[in-house]
């Protein structure tokens, strides 16, 4: 397995529907559900397919960082949630850890 098909197969592992495209002016870049990686990410235009996979490996990566890094991710889950699955995985499952949920 090449190089480029090992970064196409991660990069539709993520987004299945996920294809090379061309535009007006001959460059290649890749569409996922009509939206331009390259354009959404300002990367630079590219003639090369295997530099436009490797663009759309790399608009996922940033976007993964961002989101788990990003300060505002907490307030996207419950902190019951949280608290939950902690108690979940004790193994003590008849000590609440937090004295909160008693008879979950």
């Amino acid at each position: 397995m090449t190089d480029t098909e090992k970064i196409i197969n991660r990069v539709k592992k993520k987004f299945p529907d996920a294809k090379i495209l061309f535009d007006f002016e001959k460059n290649l870049y890749i569409d996922i559900n009509g939206m331009n990686l390259s354009e959404h990410h300002l990367f630079p235009p590219t003639k090369d397919p295997h530099r436009a996979w490797e663009l759309a490996e790399i608009s996922l990566k940033m976007t993964q960082n961002f989101n788990r890094t990003h300060p505002m991710r907490t307030e996207l889950y419950s902190s019951n949630d949280k608290k939950k699955r902690i108690n979940k995985r004790r193994k003590n499952k008849n000590m609440d850890y937090f004295g909160l949920f008693e008879n979950d």
